[in-house]
């Protein structure tokens, strides 16, 4: 798999471990029914992260560098197993594509309209 060579490199190297989440399932859901889980980040697209445009303030130094925030977003989806993926603000499509089609994801995305980069994206499993 692609992703896990990809794992190791240096976008990755010297980072801190991922921070804990909470998951929740909704509980109405009958037991006879299948399951499926739901991941959706918006990802804050490398146009859109710089202190100038987006005026943030950041506690740490290198916080919005695209690389290697783009590598923790993948740790994350990689980690959750998620069926379907939802991302917004997307403007590097072939990066999660080219890693989570390895995975067995099939991904579709969107432009936003009057946006020359910015997408919104829907990666779903393919159960084979």
């Amino acid at each position: 798999m692609y992703y896990l060579s990809y794992r190791s490199s240096d976008e990755l190297r010297n980072r801190p471990t991922l921070l804990p989440r909470k998951q929740f399932a909704i509980e109405d859901t009958p037991a006879s029914s299948s399951s499926f889980s739901v991941l959706q980040f918006n990802t804050l697209a490398m146009a859109l992260s710089s202190v100038e445009v987006g005026k943030f303030v950041c506690p740490q130094e290198g916080t919005l560098e695209w690389l290697p925030r783009r590598a923790r977003l993948l740790e994350e989806i990689v980690e959750r197993d998620a069926d379907l993926i939802g991302l917004q603000e997307v403007d590097d499509f072939p990066f999660f594509e080219k890693h989570l089609t390895s995975l067995g994801y099939v991904g579709f995305h969107v432009p936003k309209p009057n946006s020359p980069c910015l997408k919104a994206i829907i990666f779903v499993y393919v159960y084979l």
